[in-house]
């Protein structure tokens, strides 16, 4: 696993009705959401993709069998709000 474990604030996908998805499309719909959010992405691998805002890092960490969002540690926030809608922006991609 990349970066550090899953906290309560985090957000998570979890991806057993949808085995068939490519990580190559679930990185898509994380830049997508990232991009939709306006946030620079710093760091775009296979499995883990890195946004800045307004001082602010999100960690979108593709798993098997999951998307982790959550904030890159040391560069939280007590607003949650923010991670939820980069899932609700992946979720959206992935319905349509």
């Amino acid at each position: 696993m990349v970066g550090a474990p899953a906290l309560a604030a985090d957000q998570i996908i979890k991806l057993s009705e949808c085995a068939a998805l490519a990580p190559e499309q679930l990185r898509e719909m994380a830049e997508y959401a990232l991009t939709r959010r306006e946030y620079n992405i710093e760091e775009n691998t296979s499995a883990l993709l890195v946004g800045e805002q307004d001082e602010k890092r999100v960690e979108i960490v593709i798993e098997p069998m999951q998307v982790v969002i959550r904030w890159k540690e040391g560069f939280g926030s007590k607003n949650d709000q923010w991670l939820r809608n980069l899932k609700t922006d992946m979720l959206w991609r992935l319905a349509e």
